[in-house]
């Protein structure tokens, strides 16, 4: 099995854009349709059907993605297994965080593999109905993210342990700040744009986010830009296109070419490390009960 072109295959079925498939492994355009052709061919069935403005997943391609993409993800556990054992480790556990819980959590991971370090930790990061997504599948044994994410499953499937809380602030440009020295936040955020990470659906809504600050602030700016990354949001605020609303804890933040302002908020978001009870990772769970042992000076 040519794992190499399977995993082409699954990204160009998620895309299906020849150029960005292609982009994502560094290689042309011409080497990945050699390879979806070459796997066209081994199976003796049509994939994709092309034409001049669109590419789109045969019935056989349909099929073939459902069954394929779990094996795929298999064969990687498999592999990060066989790794771990190679380099002795006892243990090996993948956690998944939301957008912006990495930047809180280091003390966690750092003194559990103090103790612990005959266990390996993969870290990945989703946005958050992805991250759900994926602990449903069990492509994760653990996630760390807001305290909503336990919304998805029954009190019973679940063992949460709370980390920490934080209020969420206001960032603007330290030159935006100036101009607005003696407006409030609400002043300040019905002339500027709001940048946001928050998707269309799912847990991290667009909803959810104007629902929040109907709730806090009495309204819904204007004017919302959607972003897909944190980074991608800060950039826009550093360079004056917009303010953004985040977690305190978000080191990024301290930059001295922002300034932060206080909220008005009803009370601050929890963030929890989840695993599931019928979880048959000893690792995962030993990790779960040194969360719940350590108390940490975390925001």
């Amino acid at each position: 099995m040519n794992f190499k072109s399977i995993r082409y295959f699954i990204t160009l079925a998620h895309c299906l854009n020849f150029t960005q498939a292609a982009s994502k492994y560094h290689i042309t355009q011409t080497a990945m349709s050699r390879y979806i052709a070459s796997l066209e061919e081994q199976m003796g069935v049509r994939l994709f059907e092309r034409s001049s403005r669109k590419v789109t997943l045969t019935e056989a391609g349909r099929l073939y993605a459902e069954g394929v993409e779990k094996i795929l993800e298999e064969h990687e556990e498999l592999l990060e297994k066989v790794k771990a054992a190679a380099n002795n480790y006892q243990g090996h556990i993948k956690v998944g965080l939301g957008i912006y819980e990495y930047s809180n959590t280091e003390q966690y991971f750092s003194r559990f593999l103090e103790m612990y370090s005959d266990i390996k930790i993969d870290i990945f990061q989703y946005p958050y109905s992805t991250l759900t997504e994926r602990f449903k599948q069990d492509s994760l044994d653990l996630i760390i993210s807001l305290d909503m994410c336990r919304e998805e499953f029954r009190k019973e499937e679940i063992r949460t342990v709370d980390l920490f809380s934080s209020e969420n602030v206001l960032v603007i440009s330290s030159r935006k700040k100036a101009e607005y020295e003696n407006l409030s936040v609400e002043e300040i955020l019905k002339q500027e744009y709001l940048v946001t990470n928050c998707e269309d659906n799912g847990l991290n809504s667009m909803k959810m986010l104007k629902q929040m600050l109907e709730r806090d602030l009495g309204f819904v700016p204007e004017h919302i830009i959607q972003t897909n990354s944190l980074g991608a949001q800060l950039l826009m605020v550093k360079t004056g296109h917009g303010a953004a609303i985040v977690p305190a804890f978000v080191k990024e933040i301290r930059d001295e070419s922002m300034a932060v302002l206080k909220l008005p908020q009803k009370a601050p978001q929890r963030y929890c490390v989840i695993q599931k009870r019928d979880c048959g990772n000893d690792a995962a769970t030993l990790f779960m009960d040194f969360c719940q042992s350590l108390h940490l000076d975390v925001m």
